[in-house]
């Protein structure tokens, strides 16, 4: 049987570094709509935020923290086209507020707009040179753009300026790790992002997704137990965190816990997780609980995520129907397989030979017919 963990680049985990700017610049309070909207921003209230915001600007639409504190709540509702146009109107008042090209240039990059999202933030440095927050948002819009070197340096240059920058470890972490190859990772680079998550978590304890991403070079590091007390305790902070979920279900499946393996994988996809080889993961986990039947389930679901797919399903159903001493039936999946193009790698062959979930395949005579039809 093969299971194919594939972690993808941005489930490592980087971060905009929240919504900054709250009660970090002084303003006049006007009335009392700015003063409660503020505080349902503060509070995690974005759409009573709004409501209020919006009544604010209509007693004074000349107040730039009004509009940069309803960004900020669109922000929080991911409308990031409204919050992009009101942190530009709050820009068009008051052009010196560094926070607001912080947080602008983060709206851009969630609207996949990251060369934009880039030279908003450099604008702003030349503002507030040693505000953290700019440096990061450059770097989370180079990570996007697939130059991860790039990224790197301004994460770096983040905690230069601000030793206490918790989420500039976090990213900076996140940002040595890929640009190791998952397969050939180095345990020095590993170790190298476990320091730094670690230091994330000294500054803020709080910080899910430094747990998440610790928990993740801690499982490959071959440390399970450590692994799935930080996944765990992500998971406390932010209830949603789909791919804490499923980095859990991977600690767990290492460890033969395949039925928690199975409840973590079905928690991450009830909180929306997609991944392409999920329901590989968890019919194999069904498999090692002797349910074939659920397992042949999920691995037909897991077809229809393409060629590839369905080639590694049909490789799988072989092995559940070799552990249930049906060689004929493995025979045969073996071949769509093949036909799918899954076997056709050296490695995937030589695996194959020596599979133990297909030793009784082997053992039949249906393995030396499988060789003589694969060498035609």
């Amino acid at each position: 049987m093969r299971r194919l963990v594939v972690f993808f680049l941005l489930a490592i985990g980087i971060s905009a570094g929240g919504l900054w700017g709250l009660r970090a610049q002084p303003f006049p309070a006007v009335e009392p709509y700015l003063e409660r909207g503020v505080l349902a921003v503060e509070t995690g209230r974005p759409a009573e935020a709004v409501r209020l915001l919006s009544f604010s600007l209509k007693i004074d639409r000349k107040n730039p923290y009004t509009y940069m504190y309803r960004g900020l709540a669109y922000y929080q509702l991911k409308n990031y086209r409204r919050a992009v146009r009101d942190f530009r109107k709050a820009l068009r008042l008051d052009s010196t507020m560094a926070a607001v090209y912080a947080n602008l240039s983060n709206a851009y990059s969630e609207r996949g707009r990251y060369h934009k999202a880039i030279r908003i933030a450099q604008q702003g440095l030349r503002h507030a040179p040693r505000m953290p927050h700019l440096y990061n948002a450059v770097g989370v819009a180079h990570w996007h753009l697939g130059d991860i070197d790039q990224a790197l340096q301004y994460f770096k240059k983040a905690v230069e300026v601000d030793s206490s920058y918790d989420m500039g470890y976090n990213n900076m972490a996140a940002a040595i790790y890929a640009n190791q190859d998952i397969a050939a990772a180095h345990q020095r680079d590993l170790l190298r992002a476990v320091r730094y998550f670690r230091k994330s978590l000294t500054l803020n304890p709080q910080l899910a997704l430094a747990h998440r991403n610790l928990g993740l070079m801690l499982s490959l590091l071959g440390k399970p137990r450590q692994a799935a007390f930080h996944l765990q305790q992500a998971l406390r902070l932010d209830p949603a965190d789909s791919m804490a979920y499923d980095f859990l279900g991977s600690v767990y499946y290492s460890q033969q816990q395949y039925a928690l393996a199975i409840q973590a994988w079905q928690q991450a996809r009830a909180h929306g997780l997609d991944r392409p080889g999920l329901d590989i993961d968890i019919g194999n986990a069904y498999l090692y609980l002797g349910q074939y039947r659920t397992a042949v389930e999920h691995y037909q679901k897991a077809m229809r995520r393409g060629r590839y797919w369905k080639g590694l399903a049909y490789y799988n159903m072989a092995c559940a129907a070799s552990l249930q001493h049906r060689p004929e039936e493995a025979f045969h999946y073996l071949k769509k397989a093949y036909r799918k193009g899954f076997l056709r790698d050296k490695k995937q062959w030589e695996w194959m030979k020596k599979d133990p979930d297909l030793d009784h395949f082997r053992r039949s005579q249906w393995y030396s017919q499988l060789l003589n039809w694969a060498n035609k």
